[in-house]
């Protein structure tokens, strides 16, 4: 009895072509995950994703690749960009043997599902806004 708990207690292994598609947030942003591992993220909310409240209500888009990484035994979407913050109008920059470089934006969502683990499908995917201990999601389904 106790075997079968457990099991029932293990993920299912998350693969690519379970998140390929259109997914959307409740303000209009828009993430398109490809079969061939490229993306697009159009009226990304600045805020929900860095939280810097003088930049709160910007909106960006930038595109590149994405992977599911396996982090502290969960799996999450990571988009990887060579877009920066400068090309999105932030001025977030460092210095790098002399050079004034700007950082590159990126996105890391964790994956959430149904049941009383979270851990089956229909997934949704989410950064967390803030503190993770207030419970506030930016949130994007599949469409």
């Amino acid at each position: 009895m106790l075997s079968l708990f457990l099991q029932s207690c293990n993920s299912p292994e998350k693969k690519e072509q379970d998140f390929v598609g259109v997914w959307k947030s409740n303000d209009g942003a828009v993430i398109e995950l490809g079969a061939d591992g490229n993306y697009t993220a159009t009226q990304i909310d600045y805020y929900n994703v860095y939280f810097e409240k003088e930049h709160k209500g910007k909106k960006f888009d930038f595109a590149g690749k994405w992977e599911i990484i396996s982090e502290s035994k969960k799996s999450k979407i990571e988009l990887h960009t060579d877009a920066t913050f400068k090309d999105v109008g932030i001025d977030k920059t460092y210095t790098y043997n002399g050079e004034v470089r700007s950082h590159k934006l990126g996105l890391t969502f964790e994956i959430s599902g149904e049941g009383l683990l979270g851990d089956t499908p229909p997934w949704h995917l989410f950064v967390w806004i803030g503190d993770p201990d207030d419970v506030s999601k930016y949130k994007f389904v599949r469409q």
